[in-house]
């Protein structure tokens, strides 16, 4: 398969009469984007606003970050599946996308499936930063944030709520990627893969490990990280990089996906010091350990038959998820497959991420960890500087002070003494040293 993506740099962002792109800068016409977006009758109110990097400004309860994409050739659509788009198999031809911008899907009161009114606040206190030192930490707090703010039909369930402002943030993805469908683009990167002469070479695969909401929130789709817009339990899925690449692993930090540091990484080394062999998608949070251990076990028979002698295994959740992570390593490790397990830590003082800490589990990259807690920046100084007040929220206009026990609550412009946001592909410098 082979797969251009083409890249506009985005400069700057302004709001202007028209939507359009010239030179590195993307003006937005608001008002026209906040009118297509209302064409959805479930939605019932929506803003376009906008922030840069370097400003004073909190994102508070994001629910997907969306980097504007299109294609151009080729079948399929950028983000396939998502929301009814088309699901035609993707990654040949090529795909245009702006740098540097990230579309922010900010359902203002809508909560996501499976949790209670009272209980939104504990999904809905994602932040980052246009500045300040946690900026320089999230891949988010550098880009251009075009937020779009919806609210939707409470009439609707909570799946139809949460997949209406993700088809919102779609929509206006798309209005702003379609203008560049036609131009030239400033660079041209091309990915052919899996194919190669090179018969020498350690074949290695990218397994993937994604949470379904499907058995606690009553819901096959609407919230949550979709392969070509399916979010339920499902067997693992072989996928081609390229496809992954183009978006069809996407619904939830879409922007971290599509610029995945593991799959770029291994894509870089491909045909030269490694073969990259494909990417395995697998579901998390199946009810009973007998399915969890199938779906482990498929995973590490798939890499075996595509030839594997190494695997690198990221996940994207906690708790009961853990659990095929972990067998999967295993599964792997018990076929001669190297695996190499990238993983969040947990903050010191409430334990660790590995719930079963299976010997086969020795090589382990730990990027750091993400808190739920507002705790004294003095408990851990040199992981933990404040994050100051800042002039202006998008988004909800308060966080808890701890979502862990649902209590206290910080007006979202003071000062905060957490990120609150977890790294799990390694996207930044972050990490940790045990003993």
């Amino acid at each position: 398969m082979r797969l251009e993506l083409g890249t506009f740099p985005v400069t700057n962002v302004r709001e202007g009469n028209e939507t359009g792109y010239s030179d590195g800068e993307l003006t937005i016409d608001v008002d026209a984007l906040a009118a297509l977006v209302l064409e959805d009758p479930a939605i019932t109110h929506a803003r376009i606003e906008i922030a840069h990097p370097g400003d004073s400004t909190r994102i508070v309860g994001y629910i997907d970050v969306l980097e504007p994409r299109v294609k151009v050739e080729g079948p399929g659509v950028a983000y396939p599946g998502i929301c009814d788009r088309d699901a035609a198999t993707v990654g040949t031809g090529r795909t245009h996308r702006l740098e540097g911008v990230g579309v922010v899907n900010l359902p203002d009161t809508t909560p996501p499936p499976g949790l209670d009114e009272e209980k939104r606040p504990q999904a809905f206190d994602t932040i980052y930063d246009q500045s300040g030192p946690s900026a320089e930490l999230i891949p988010y707090g550098k880009l251009h944030s075009v937020c779009v703010l919806v609210n939707t039909d409470r009439n609707l369930s909570a799946a139809a709520r949460a997949w209406a402002a993700e088809a919102a943030a779609m929509k206006v993805s798309d209005a702003l990627a379609a203008t560049v469908a036609d131009a030239s683009p400033a660079s041209v990167r091309v990915f052919e893969s899996p194919e190669t002469d090179r018969q020498d070479l350690p074949r290695v695969v990218y397994i993937s490990c994604h949470n379904s909401p499907e058995h606690y929130a009553d819901s096959v789709r609407g919230f949550g990280t979709a392969t070509y817009g399916l979010s339920r339990l499902n067997a693992p899925w072989l996928l081609n990089p390229n496809e992954w690449l183009d978006g069809a692993v996407a619904g939830r930090d879409s922007w971290i996906l599509v610029n995945n540091p593991i799959v770029q990484d291994l894509y870089s080394r491909h045909g030269t010091e490694i073969i990259f062999a494909g990417c395995i998608v697998i579901r998390t949070r199946w009810s009973q350990q007998v399915e969890k251990n199938v779906t482990s076990n498929q995973a590490a028979k798939i890499a075996q038959q595509v030839g594997a002698t190494g695997a690198v295994v990221s996940w994207d959740a906690g708790g009961n998820d853990f659990m095929e992570v972990i067998r999967t390593v295993q599964a792997c490790e018990k076929i001669g497959i190297n695996t190499v397990f990238l993983t969040t830590e947990e903050h010191p003082d409430t334990g660790s991420p590995l719930l079963e800490p299976l010997p086969e589990a020795q090589a382990v990259v730990s990027t750091g960890w993400g808190r739920n807690e507002l705790m004294p920046a003095e408990s851990v100084p040199e992981y933990d500087a404040p994050l100051p007040a800042v002039k202006k929220v998008i988004g909800r206009p308060s966080v808890l002070a701890n979502q862990n026990s649902l209590s206290g609550s910080i007006d979202a412009h003071d000062e905060l003494r957490t990120y609150q946001w977890v790294d799990r592909y390694g996207s930044t410098t972050w990490s940790a040293l045990d003993y």
